[in-house]
């Protein structure tokens, strides 16, 4: 997904998930607002670790984001980002799906709630 902006392509993929799943769920505000902030510091993490990045969202409507990536180095110049994203997120986990790879995931859960 990495070819599109970050931005444009979650806001495509809630509103799909939100038609999806019906009336049975909103959209929660206070996440939507954060969504620019995600999308800035998904993408600058990506840059920095020449990684790529993608969106996915369940069916229990909890939207990920994936960052797969050779290697992640955190200094004083990366650090403040990406501890603010592990912030905005419900969860974050890391797994290394092949040789001198690794996958870092952000989960959030409260994008949307059940009405």
């Amino acid at each position: 997904m990495s070819e599109r902006s970050f931005y444009g392509g979650a806001v495509d993929l809630i509103a799909e998930a939100t038609e999806r799943h019906g009336p049975g769920f909103r959209l929660d505000p206070e996440m939507t607002a954060e969504l620019p902030t995600i999308s800035i510091l998904t993408e600058a993490l990506a840059k920095r670790t020449e990684g790529q990045y993608d969106i996915e969202v369940d069916d229990n409507m909890r939207l990920t984001v994936s960052v797969v990536c050779d290697e992640l180095i955190l200094d004083s110049t990366n650090v403040k980002e990406f501890c603010q994203l592990v912030r905005l997120a419900d969860a974050t986990g890391f797994s290394t799906p092949g040789v001198d790879m690794m996958t870092i995931r952000f989960r959030f859960d409260r994008f949307w709630k059940k009405v």
